[in-house]
């Protein structure tokens, strides 16, 4: 026989060992309840685990089951789920982990995930988010007009990601920024108000795995714009001008694309400078309040250039006040000074905190709307 030979029998064989352990841990659907929604909460010293999963009998009144559990672990928490639902609990189908602030504030919760990343029957793609208060609150959460809870989310998630207005970061994203000592962990926050779910933004976490701030929607925007693997819209409403009469501030909105990002780093008399540049084509949404000679082309994009900049210069000192990094800006300096870098691995955050960064957008206006002033 010859080699290639010998590899095909080799690859067959391992295949066919992949399919029968596979075969072993297989459920059937009627057997089994998929944990669409996770979460994890703290009360006091005790944590407790939720489940949410769909309910394919006919005869029930409720089309999602949900289940709250006092527990030391998920794994230990999915036995007494088990002993409570009508299936036996599988994560293959996980969408959301939902992980309340208070824990999050607290504790490091990368290793109480543990088994979500150990099983490998486990879905790597659902999105980790923090609640903004009790995660009971959004798990029980069932109106009458909105989709099952975890379509409903999947959906908000989905819609808001497209304008960048989340920080999406699945399970997989999420273990890649604990690891990687460039940069630092964000997710994306949801919260229950009234009869409805909103999402808020992102939380922050430092390098202990930590929530230290949170960035509001514009801010998230912001930060994705700095951010160098980001795509979709971008959209911004900047102000030129508040009053005490809200209905007399200027503002302008527009929507960016085909942002790209260039970063240098250059280090001068034992100091670190960073400069961000952005380049951006903006098309213009909303125009309040302006006098006609600011209407000018030149003068809008100089405009929207000096608001971006200021808006940047804004979210960087949030960041830097708190010793994170988003943005992995600790790519730049591994890459180039790898000898200070070694210095300041151990404590990222609290170095890019003293480095000065400066943000230098450049924007044209490609579509100043239908109307002509």
């Amino acid at each position: 026989m010859t080699k290639k030979d010998h590899i095909q029998i080799f690859m067959w064989i391992s295949l066919f060992s992949l399919l029968m352990s596979g075969c072993s841990q297989r459920i059937n659907i009627e057997n089994a309840t998929f944990n669409l929604t996770l979460g994890l909460d703290k009360k006091g010293n005790d944590l407790y685990y939720y489940s949410v999963s769909p309910v394919f009998n006919e005869d029930a009144s409720k089309k999602v089951e949900a289940h709250e559990v006092r527990a030391s672990s998920i794994r230990n928490a999915r036995n007494f789920f088990d002993a409570s639902s009508i299936g036996l609990l599988t994560t293959a189908k996980l969408q959301q982990v939902l992980i309340g602030k208070e824990l999050l504030e607290s504790h490091d919760v990368f290793p109480l995930l543990d088994v979500l990343y150990r099983d490998v029957t486990s879905a790597s793609n659902a999105n980790v988010l923090m609640v903004d208060g009790p995660v009971k609150d959004v798990i029980m959460f069932g109106a009458k007009d909105k989709p099952r809870l975890p379509i409903y989310l999947g959906q908000l998630i989905d819609t808001t990601a497209v304008r960048n207005l989340i920080s999406r970061s699945t399970l997989l994203d999420f273990q890649w920024t604990v690891m990687e000592k460039t940069i630092t962990p964000y997710i994306g926050i949801v919260s229950k108000e009234k009869n409805q779910l909103n999402i808020k933004g992102t939380a922050l976490l430092n390098q202990q795995g930590k929530v230290v701030t949170t960035l509001s929607l514009q801010e998230t925007t912001i930060m994705h714009m700095l951010q160098r693997f980001h795509r979709g819209l971008f959209s911004l409403s900047l102000s030129l001008k508040e009053t005490k009469n809200k209905a007399d501030n200027k503002i302008i909105s527009a929507t960016f694309e085909r942002v790209t990002r260039k970063v240098q780093l250059v280090k001068k008399d034992n100091h670190f400078f960073y400069t961000i540049q952005l380049k951006m084509d903006a098309n213009i949404n909303e125009s309040i309040n302006l006098l006609s000679k600011q209407n000018t082309m030149k003068s809008i994009e100089k405009f929207l250039e000096k608001s971006v900049k200021k808006e940047a210069e804004r979210v960087i000192k949030k960041i830097q006040q708190h010793k994170v990094d988003p943005m992995g800006l600790g790519d730049y300096m591994r890459a180039y000074y790898y000898p200070d870098w070694k210095k300041m691995e151990m404590d990222w955050g609290s170095a890019l905190a003293t480095i000065n960064i400066n943000i230098e957008p450049e924007i044209r206006v490609i579509f100043n709307g239908l109307v002509q002033e």
